[in-house]
């Protein structure tokens, strides 16, 4: 038995133990229940490292799936180096996009910006646990209207064409009248993209674009167009062309030439200004103002693409005495190569003006369409009677007039020359000897597929658009007219020193056996790489230029390609070739040019789908 001293110290401890375990009870009832959300804080911002980040940009692609941008460790590259490079822009390190396609599309081509979440343990390291937010998603992909083979044989014509001429610079468009896609735009000088820091501001400008010029004869066109449409005459009728001069508001007006008595087609092939400003007077300027604005002149075309002016087109009450007539003839008024060349497209079109667009479609990450984007009309600008009459008299342009070096053996080319003194900017009159030198032109002329636009500026040899820059479209024209297996005609090489060089054709997709019977007749030589039937990848590319002889090296595969190719444009003999190489199974409606297909481009096909072409006469 206890005595009392014992029982007292046991008491005393009861009364301390039961008091020290009180206190932990109050405090872990009060960290985990009164003040739960305060220490989890608290235990959060020790444990939990959050990082904001951006997913990883969308890739771009050209029409035919060709990789134009995409992501590496170090950053944002661009396989093509200095080609597109007007046209894609490029990103900073925060993803961001800063010009061009780039900055236009930023949106879709961002990733999003979820927070990555992270734990880290007392050592420091971090993991991320189950349950915990995904890192960012990825941006979408971007398919362009842009042919990337189409774009080198622009710029490598259009590099010819400035060293020829010894031009300070230049510029190429082409675009699908009927559905206003731009295949190709060249701008030069250029610069490598992936490194725009070594570049200036006025370099990078897309000139295509954002670059406005008085177009000279080429501006004709609205002339000749409200001439028509008004029915103020006709190709037949004649105009006395004052033996090459005439006095508008005390300036006087010359022809290159001493011209008398000329048909207005004869007005339009020799680019008579005389012809084109009675014309003019003819059409009133109301009238005249009201057609340039309907074909687009005086404002933006509605392109996808930053920073587009609208051009210069004042209204009749702030035209001078000298206005019209200057205007009938390209000048006065300011347009943009892409605001010129979509008015031809117009005419090309059967008078239906188009939008222009560089984007083909928005693509998830396994290649398939979010949003396609269609053919948009602005409006109907001509009748399309009047847009065959103005197609008529501008192959005569080519066949008969100043555009006689755009001729391609085998294909109607209607087109127009333009030669245009640059506006003195310290003076309202024109600088001596500043020229920009231009054609524009579209084919075949019964139903357009290509419209061009090939501007130089400031030649110093070969002054006329007739002589500088209307052999340049020639040679563009001549060489994607190969590429695409027509005209079936062989297209003769014009100039002599290329007598000795050919133009490499497309064999891709296409068996060994047939792709070398294909060189053969070219003078070129084949060289087989790897194993398989079917030519997957060649090199030098379709349409280069190259001496006879050469060696075109042919990697070789047998595997299917996981997304469907963009057929539309090709010819029925082409596709069905492509097709039944993979093995797919092919279903044909009518013939000719394939212009519709199913399964639709960057669909997944496999060995055995059944593939429907649509096809229509040339």
């Amino acid at each position: 038995m206890l005595g009392k001293p014992h029982t007292k110290r046991l008491i005393i401890l009861g009364v301390v133990g039961g008091g020290v375990w009180m206190f932990f009870l109050f405090t872990f009832f009060s960290i985990q229940i009164l003040h739960h959300h305060y220490w989890l804080e608290e235990a959060l911002s020790q444990q939990v490292v959050r990082l904001r980040g951006r997913g990883e940009r969308g890739k771009i692609y050209d029409r035919n799936f060709q990789l134009l941008a995409t992501n590496l460790e170090e950053g944002r590259w661009y396989p093509l180096g200095t080609s597109l490079c007007h046209v894609l822009g490029f990103s900073n390190l925060d993803g961001e996009g800063l010009e061009g396609v780039e900055l236009y599309y930023d949106q879709y081509l961002q990733g999003d910006g979820t927070g990555l979440v992270l734990l880290t343990d007392a050592k420091g390291n971090r993991f991320s646990p189950p349950g915990l937010p995904l890192p960012p998603r990825r941006g979408k992909n971007l398919c362009l209207t842009i042919d990337a083979d189409y774009q080198r044989i622009c710029e490598e014509e259009l590099r010819k064409g400035v060293e020829r001429t010894q031009a300070k610079g230049g510029s190429v468009v082409i675009i699908s009248p009927p559905t206003g896609e731009i295949l190709a735009m060249v701008n030069l000088p250029d610069y490598d993209v992936n490194l725009p820091q070594r570049s200036t501001p006025q370099v990078r400008r897309n000139r295509a674009i954002t670059d406005e010029y008085e177009p000279g004869s080429t501006f004709k066109l609205v002339t000749a167009a409200a001439g028509l449409e008004e029915g103020v005459i006709s190709p037949a009728d004649s105009i006395w062309c004052e033996n090459g001069a005439i006095t508008v508001a005390g300036t006087r007006i010359r022809d290159n030439e001493r011209f008398g008595w000329l048909t207005f087609r004869e007005i339009i092939e020799k680019s008579s200004n005389v012809g084109a400003i009675k014309l003019a007077e003819k059409v009133g300027k109301d009238n005249f103002y009201r057609y340039a604005r309907s074909l687009g002149f005086g404002s933006p075309t509605g392109v996808d693409f930053p920073g587009e002016p609208g051009g210069l087109l004042r209204t009749p009450e702030k035209w001078s005495g000298l206005s019209l007539a200057s205007m009938a003839i390209g000048q006065e008024v300011a347009v943009t190569p892409l605001q010129l060349l979509n008015a031809y497209c117009c005419v090309a079109n059967e008078g239906l003006l188009m939008q222009p667009h560089l984007l083909r479609a928005i693509l998830d990450q396994r290649g398939r369409p979010v949003r396609e984007y269609s053919p948009t009309p602005i409006r109907r600008a001509l009748s399309p009677s009047t847009a065959h009459l103005l197609t008529d008299l501008l192959v005569g342009v080519v066949e008969e007039g100043t555009g006689r070096e755009a001729k391609i053996e085998g294909v109607r080319v209607a087109g127009k020359t333009g030669t245009a003194q640059k506006p003195d900017p310290n003076s309202r009159g024109y600088t001596d000897g500043r020229l920009i030198i231009s054609f524009v032109g579209y084919l075949p002329a019964s139903n357009p597929r290509w419209a061009g636009l090939v501007l130089i500026d400031e030649p110093q040899r070969e002054r006329t658009g007739g002589k500088g820059a209307a052999p340049v479209f020639r040679r563009i024209m001549e060489r994607i007219l190969s590429q695409e297996g027509l005209p079936q005609r062989r297209i003769p090489q014009r100039d002599d020193q290329l007598h000795r060089y050919v133009v490499v054709p497309n064999v891709l997709n296409i068996e060994i056996s047939q792709a070398l019977l294909i060189l053969k007749a070219r003078e070129l030589m084949g060289e087989k790489e790897g194993r398989g039937r079917i030519v997957s990848a060649q090199s030098p590319p379709p349409g280069s230029l190259i001496p006879k002889g050469t060696k075109v090296k042919l990697t070789l595969s047998s595997s299917l390609p996981p997304h469907m190719p963009d057929l539309r444009g090709m010819s029925l003999r082409r596709g069905v070739s492509l097709l039944s190489c993979w093995g797919l199974q092919i279903e044909v409606e009518g013939e000719g040019i394939i212009t519709a297909q199913v399964p639709q481009p960057g669909e997944e096909i496999s060995p055995g789908s059944q593939c429907h072409l649509v096809c229509s006469p040339e």
